[in-house]
C-alpha cells in the first residue's frame, strides 16, 4: 500500500538542539502514531540527532546526511545544499518542504519553504547583527540573501506564526503564496507531579544563543538573590558552549563569584528528560528578543509554569493571556514581573492555569493537516499544467503531421 503512496521529503538537516530538534521529533511520533495517511513521508536530518528519533514505520522513513556536514559554518552549508539534491535524486519526491533556508533552485517539484530562523526579517534582528563580529555580520549576510533566493524559487512559504509572517513581507517585496502552520504541544513534554514553592526559588530558562538574551536572566537572579530571594537559576546549556559562542558580557557576568553559585548549567538535555527538568522548576522566564515561535514557550506553559517573557508580536501570537510580559530586552522590568510572581501565590497558580489552558489550541494533528493541504493544491496545480501542457504538444504534434501531409500531397 505505501508504494502506491505519494512522498513528502522534509528536508531538515540544521535542526541539532532546542526547537529545531523539538519539531522533528515531535512531528516524527505524530506521523508513526497515525498510521493510516495520505502520503509517505522522507525525513533528511541531521546525524547529531541519531540518537533521538525513532524510525519504526513503512510510510516515515529516516535518511541521515553525511557527518561531514553534522555542524554549521560554510562547509556544513554547502554541504547541506549538496545533500538536498543527492536526496531528490535517490528518493525522487512529489513535494519537498524545506526547513533550511539553503539556496533553492528546484525546478522540476514544487518545493514549500518553511522559514523558522526569525533574525534577518524581525525588528530586533538588525540592532544584535550589529553588535556581532564582522566574521559573523558577512556570514548572517551572506545566509540572508540565500534565504530571499530561497524565498523567490519556492512554490509555497510557511511560517508558525502569522506575526512572524507579516514581518517577512513586510521586509521582503516578493509576491508569493504564503501560509501559516502553528507548531502544535507534546503532552510527553508534560510532568505528571510539581514540586511545592520552598525557600528556594528555582528558575528555569534555555540554552544559549547570542539572541536569547540569556545575560538578563542571569542579571535577572543576581538582582533577587540581592534583594534577599534565595534563587537558582537554571541554564540548559554548558559553559564550556557560552565561552565558545564569545559572549562577553554574559561570561563577565558569570564570572563573577556570587554571579556564578546562583547559576546552573545543566548542559543540553535530551528531548525525553524535558518533563523531569520543568516539574522542577517553579518559574520559566524567556528574554529572547527574536522567535518564530518558541517550543519552550508551550512546553512551559503545558506544565503550569508561570512564565515571564518579552514583549514581542511573535510571544503575544503564541501565548495570549497565559503569561507575563516584560519589555523585550529590559532586565529590570523582568525582575518586577518575576517578583510579583514570588509574592503573589494566587498569581502564579493563575497565570500558570492560563498558560495550560492556552496550549490546548496547538496540535501536532492540525500541523500535519495543513502540510498536507498545501501538498495537495501544489500537485493538484502540478498535474493541471503538465495535462495543460501534453495537450499543447498533442496539437502541436497533429499541426506539424498536418504540415506534411499537405506537403506531401503538393
Amino acid at each position: 500500500m505505501s508504494t502506491h503512496l505519494q512522498k513528502i521529503m522534509i528536508f531538515d538537516t540544521f535542526s541539532r538542539t532546542g526547537g529545531g530538534l523539538s519539531y522533528v521529533k515531535n512531528v516524527t511520533e505524530y506521523l508513526i502514531k497515525k498510521g493510516i495517511r495520505n502520503y509517505r513521508y522522507i525525513f533528511v536530518l541531521n546525524p547529531a540527532i541519531k540518537k533521538e528519533i525513532e524510525n519504526c514505520s513503512k510510510d516515515v522513513e529516516i535518511h541521515y546526511v553525511d557527518k561531514r556536514f553534522e555542524k554549521g559554518g560554510a562547509h556544513g552549508f554547502f554541504g547541506r545544499k549538496h545533500e538536498l539534491y543527492r536526496a531528490k535524486k535517490k528518493y525522487s519526491p512529489d513535494i519537498i518542504i524545506c526547513m533550511n533556508q539553503v539556496e533553492l533552485k528546484i525546478k522540476d517539484i514544487p518545493v514549500v519553504l518553511f522559514l523558522r530562523n526569525a533574525l534577518y526579517f524581525v525588528d530586533f534582528g538588525e540592532q544584535i547583527i550589529r553588535n556581532q563580529s564582522i566574521r559573523q555580520r558577512f556570514r548572517l549576510w551572506y545566509l540572508y540573501k540565500k534565504s530571499l533566493q530561497s524565498i523567490k524559487n519556492s512554490s509555497i512559504c510557511m511560517t508558525a506564526t502569522k506575526s512572524f509572517q507579516e514581518q517577512i513581507i513586510k521586509k521582503v517585496a516578493i509576491n508569493k503564496k504564503w501560509i501559516v502552520a502553528p507548531f502544535g504541544y507534546n503532552e510527553k513534554t508534560k510532568s505528571k507531579c510539581r514540586r511545592d514553592y520552598s525557600k528556594k526559588y528555582k528558575i528555569l530558562t534555555l540554552q544559549y544563543n547570542f539572541y536569547k538574551g540569556i545575560e538578563n536572566a542571569v542579571k535577572v537572579v543576581s538582582l533577587l538573590n540581592g534583594k534577599g530571594y534565595n534563587c537558582k537559576l537554571t541554564i540548559t546549556d554548558s559553559v564550556s558552549n557560552i565561552a565558545l559562542r564569545k559572549n562577553k558580557q554574559l561570561m563577565k557576568l558569570i564570572s563573577k563569584p556570587e554571579v556564578f553559585v546562583s547559576v546552573d548549567f545543566i548542559g543540553k538535555i535530551s528531548h525525553d528528560e524535558l518533563s523531569k527538568v520543568y516539574a522542577e522548576h517553579d518559574i520559566f522566564i524567556f528574554p529572547s528578543v527574536i522567535e518564530s515561535f518558541g517550543h519552550g514557550l508551550l512546553e512551559a506553559m503545558g506544565n503550569g509554569l508561570p512564565c515571564v517573557v518579552s514583549d514581542i508580536l511573535i510571544h503575544r501570537e503564541v501565548c495570549g493571556d497565559g503569561v507575563l510580559y516584560a519589555v523585550a530586552g529590559d532586565f529590570h522590568d523582568f525582575f518586577n514581573k518575576v517578583e510579583m510572581l514570588l509574592n503573589d501565590e494566587v498569581m502564579r497558580n493563575e497565570i500558570g492555569e492560563k498558560g495550560k489552558k492556552r496550549v490546548e489550541r496547538f496540535t501536532w494533528e492540525k500541523h500535519v493537516s495543513i502540510l498536507e493541504c498545501a501538498a495537495d493544491e501544489l500537485l493538484k496545480t502540478r498535474k493541471m499544467i503538465s495535462e495543460k501542457n501534453m495537450s499543447k504538444i498533442v496539437k502541436n504534434t497533429y499541426k506539424m503531421k498536418k504540415v506534411k501531409v499537405q506537403r506531401k500531397s503538393i
